[in-house]
Protein backbone atom coordinates (compact mmCIF):
# COMPACT_ATOMS: atom_id res chain seq x y z
CA UNK A 1 0.00 0.00 0.00
CA UNK A 2 1.32 3.44 -0.92
CA UNK A 3 1.98 6.00 1.80
CA UNK A 4 0.13 9.30 2.21
CA UNK A 5 3.15 10.99 3.82
CA UNK A 6 4.08 14.44 2.53
CA UNK A 7 6.91 16.90 2.93
CA UNK A 8 6.75 19.92 5.20
CA UNK A 9 8.18 22.02 2.38
CA UNK A 10 5.53 24.39 1.10
CA UNK A 11 3.71 24.70 4.43
CA UNK A 12 2.84 28.22 5.54
CA UNK A 13 2.22 30.00 8.83
CA UNK A 14 0.09 33.13 8.55
CA UNK A 15 -1.17 35.74 11.00
CA UNK A 16 -4.57 37.39 10.62
CA UNK A 17 -6.72 39.96 12.33
CA UNK A 18 -7.92 40.04 15.93
CA UNK A 19 -11.53 39.39 14.85
CA UNK A 20 -11.00 36.50 12.43
CA UNK A 21 -8.68 34.60 10.12
CA UNK A 22 -8.89 37.38 7.52
CA UNK A 23 -6.25 39.57 5.89
CA UNK A 24 -3.72 36.79 6.45
CA UNK A 25 -0.02 37.66 6.15
CA UNK A 26 2.45 34.79 5.69
CA UNK A 27 5.41 34.79 8.06
CA UNK A 28 8.53 34.88 5.87
CA UNK A 29 11.25 32.25 5.69
CA UNK A 30 9.80 29.77 8.21
CA UNK A 31 12.21 26.83 8.53
CA UNK A 32 10.33 24.68 11.02
CA UNK A 33 7.32 24.65 13.28
CA UNK A 34 6.20 22.29 16.00
CA UNK A 35 2.67 22.06 17.34
CA UNK A 36 0.00 22.60 18.26
CA UNK A 37 0.47 20.02 20.98
CA UNK A 38 -2.73 19.55 22.98
CA UNK A 39 -2.98 18.11 26.47
CA UNK A 40 -5.71 17.59 29.03
CA UNK A 41 -5.01 17.57 32.77
CA UNK A 42 -6.33 14.81 34.94
CA UNK A 43 -8.24 16.07 37.95
CA UNK A 44 -8.23 13.81 40.99
CA UNK A 45 -11.73 13.11 42.32
CA UNK A 46 -10.95 10.23 44.68
CA UNK A 47 -13.14 10.21 47.80
CA UNK A 48 -13.45 8.06 50.91
CA UNK A 49 -15.86 5.68 49.16
CA UNK A 50 -13.60 5.12 46.13
CA UNK A 51 -12.22 1.62 45.57
CA UNK A 52 -9.39 3.07 43.43
CA UNK A 53 -8.20 6.50 42.41
CA UNK A 54 -10.78 8.35 40.32
CA UNK A 55 -10.19 11.13 37.79
CA UNK A 56 -12.06 13.38 35.44
CA UNK A 57 -10.68 15.15 32.42
CA UNK A 58 -9.96 18.85 32.83
CA UNK A 59 -10.12 21.57 30.22
CA UNK A 60 -7.87 20.93 27.23
CA UNK A 61 -4.90 23.18 26.56
CA UNK A 62 -3.80 23.52 22.94
CA UNK A 63 -0.33 24.43 24.21
CA UNK A 64 2.24 26.27 22.17
CA UNK A 65 3.54 26.32 18.64
CA UNK A 66 7.30 26.75 18.31
CA UNK A 67 8.57 28.39 15.12
CA UNK A 68 12.04 29.02 13.69
CA UNK A 69 12.69 31.38 10.74
CA UNK A 70 15.65 32.82 8.96
CA UNK A 71 15.76 36.29 10.51
CA UNK A 72 14.93 39.01 7.96
CA UNK A 73 14.66 42.54 9.43
CA UNK A 74 13.39 43.80 6.04
CA UNK A 75 10.35 41.47 6.18
CA UNK A 76 7.24 43.18 7.53
CA UNK A 77 5.96 39.82 8.82
CA UNK A 78 8.94 39.62 11.16
CA UNK A 79 9.76 43.19 12.04
CA UNK A 80 6.80 45.62 11.88
CA UNK A 81 4.61 46.63 14.80
CA UNK A 82 1.35 45.29 13.30
CA UNK A 83 1.43 41.55 12.54
CA UNK A 84 5.24 41.40 12.71
CA UNK A 85 6.64 38.92 15.23
CA UNK A 86 8.78 41.46 17.10
CA UNK A 87 5.92 43.97 17.30
CA UNK A 88 3.34 41.35 18.27
CA UNK A 89 5.52 40.18 21.17
CA UNK A 90 5.56 43.71 22.57
CA UNK A 91 1.84 44.33 21.87
CA UNK A 92 0.71 41.02 23.45
CA UNK A 93 -2.17 40.89 20.96
CA UNK A 94 -4.27 37.73 20.56
CA UNK A 95 -4.71 37.24 16.81
CA UNK A 96 -5.96 34.53 14.50
CA UNK A 97 -3.23 32.33 13.03
CA UNK A 98 -3.30 29.61 10.38
CA UNK A 99 -0.97 26.77 9.48
CA UNK A 100 -1.50 25.31 6.02
CA UNK A 101 0.22 22.09 5.07
CA UNK A 102 1.19 21.04 1.58
CA UNK A 103 -0.76 17.77 1.56
CA UNK A 104 -3.19 16.82 -1.21
CA UNK A 105 -6.08 18.49 0.66
CA UNK A 106 -4.16 21.59 1.85
CA UNK A 107 -5.11 20.83 5.46
CA UNK A 108 -5.26 23.86 7.78
CA UNK A 109 -5.18 24.50 11.51
CA UNK A 110 -6.74 27.83 12.53
CA UNK A 111 -6.44 29.18 16.07
CA UNK A 112 -6.10 32.28 18.23
CA UNK A 113 -2.72 32.88 19.84
CA UNK A 114 -0.24 35.48 21.03
CA UNK A 115 3.55 35.63 20.70
CA UNK A 116 4.69 34.49 24.16
CA UNK A 117 8.45 34.35 23.59
CA UNK A 118 11.00 35.28 20.98
CA UNK A 119 14.75 35.08 20.53
CA UNK A 120 17.32 35.82 17.87
CA UNK A 121 20.29 33.51 17.51
CA UNK A 122 23.43 34.77 15.77
CA UNK A 123 25.94 31.98 15.14
CA UNK A 124 29.42 32.75 13.86
CA UNK A 125 29.07 30.37 10.91
CA UNK A 126 25.37 30.02 10.16
CA UNK A 127 22.16 31.80 9.32
CA UNK A 128 20.81 34.24 11.90
CA UNK A 129 17.50 32.80 13.18
CA UNK A 130 14.38 34.22 14.77
CA UNK A 131 12.61 31.73 17.02
CA UNK A 132 9.29 32.37 18.71
CA UNK A 133 6.48 30.60 20.51
CA UNK A 134 2.77 31.12 20.02
CA UNK A 135 0.56 30.34 23.02
CA UNK A 136 -2.81 29.13 21.80
CA UNK A 137 -5.89 30.70 23.44
CA UNK A 138 -8.96 28.50 22.98
CA UNK A 139 -9.32 25.66 20.52
CA UNK A 140 -7.77 24.70 17.20
CA UNK A 141 -9.94 24.05 14.15
CA UNK A 142 -8.59 21.59 11.60
CA UNK A 143 -10.05 21.66 8.11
Amino acid sequence: MATNAFLGSGATLSVGDTSGATNLVAISEVKSLSGPSASTPQIACTHFGSASEEYISGLASQGTISVTCNFDPSAASQFTAAKGILGEFTAKTVRYWRIQWNDSGNTTATFQAFVSSRSIETPANGAVELSFDLTVSGGVTFA
